[in-house]
């Protein structure tokens, strides 16, 4: 008695559907390495995120003038909380376009927080 192979639709749809994964893993992969890409050019770059006045500030006085903190507090921002400053041969430099980003996003991540921490009942 000879078996033989049948193709059954469901065994089509599956080989569809793999081919449809593995072209779906592929784009995502491709999708990654562009995002990685534009990512460090822009972290390299600091006129990536300069606008239309193209306007770059030089140095931690003139940073931290703008930005009205100390310049201490935003080296301690730019390590913990990745303040948008660069260096730029022997200068610190960023752009005010990429300050007001950085604190929009600050602020809401904060916020994020306050909300997710259960805040006690202040008793009297």
């Amino acid at each position: 008695m000879i078996i033989g192979v049948v193709s059954s639709p469901s065994t089509a749809a599956d080989a569809k559907s793999t081919a449809l994964d593995s072209r779906l893993a592929t784009i995502e992969t491709k999708l990654d390495a562009v995002m990685a890409a534009l990512m460090s050019s822009a972290r390299s770059d600091p006129t990536a995120g300069v606008g239309a006045s193209g306007r770059l500030l030089v140095g931690w006085g003139e940073i931290s003038r703008y930005c009205r903190k100390g310049p201490r507090t935003l080296r301690r921002y730019r390590g913990r909380e990745a303040f948008p400053a660069w260096r730029w041969g022997r200068h610190v430099v960023a752009a005010p376009e990429n300050i007001a980003r950085w604190l929009v996003v600050r602020e809401q991540v904060r916020r994020e927080r306050r909300r997710s921490t259960p805040t006690e009942s202040r008793l009297p």
